[in-house]
C-alpha cells in the first residue's frame, strides 16, 4: 500500500499457536485496497515459496485505481475528519455532513440535493411503471 501512495505504516504478525500459522493485522486507508493488499501478499508469498519471480507493478497500479474509486474527495474527507475529531459518528454523521456541505457551499449543495432527490423519484416512478407494464 505504501508503494501505491498510501502511507498506512502499521502491520503486525503474531504466531497463532500452531506452527506455521500466523495472525496478520495491518492498517489501510480504503478497505478495498486493504483487502486487495492482503490477497496480493498471499500471492507474493506463494511466488516466494515456489521460487517464482513476482512483478509488483500490476498490484501497485490496481491499488492506486481502487484508492481513487473509493476515497472521498478532499472537501468531504476533511469534513469527515472534522466529524471524527468531534466524536460525531453513526446516525449523526450523515446529517452533520450534509449540513456542513450546505454551510460551506453557501446553500448551493441543498439546491443540487433537492434536484437529485426529484430526479431519483422520477426515475423510480418510471422503473415501477415499466415493471408493471412487463407483467
Amino acid at each position: 500500500q505504501t508503494l501505491a501512495g498510501m502511507d498506512v505504516g502499521f502491520g503486525r504478525t503474531r504466531g497463532y499457536g500452531e506452527y506455521g500459522v500466523y495472525n496478520v493485522v495491518f492498517a489501510y486507508m480504503e478497505e478495498s485496497v486493504g483487502r486487495y493488499a492482503a490477497k496480493a501478499a498471499v500471492r507474493i508469498c506463494e511466488a516466494l515459496i515456489s521460487g517464482e519471480a513476482y512483478d509488483l507493478s500490476d498490484d501497485i497500479q490496481r491499488m492506486r485505481e481502487l484508492r481513487e474509486e473509493d476515497r472521498l474527495g478532499p472537501s468531504t474527507g476533511s469534513i469527515v475528519e472534522e466529524a471524527e475529531a468531534r466524536n460525531i459518528s453513526g446516525k449523526a454523521l450523515t446529517p452533520y455532513l450534509l449540513n456542513r456541505i450546505k454551510e460551506l457551499s453557501d446553500g448551493h449543495s441543498l439546491v443540487s440535493n433537492i434536484a437529485l432527490v426529484r430526479h431519483n423519484a422520477a426515475l423510480a416512478a418510471d422503473l415501477s411503471t415499466a415493471l408493471l407494464d412487463e407483467k
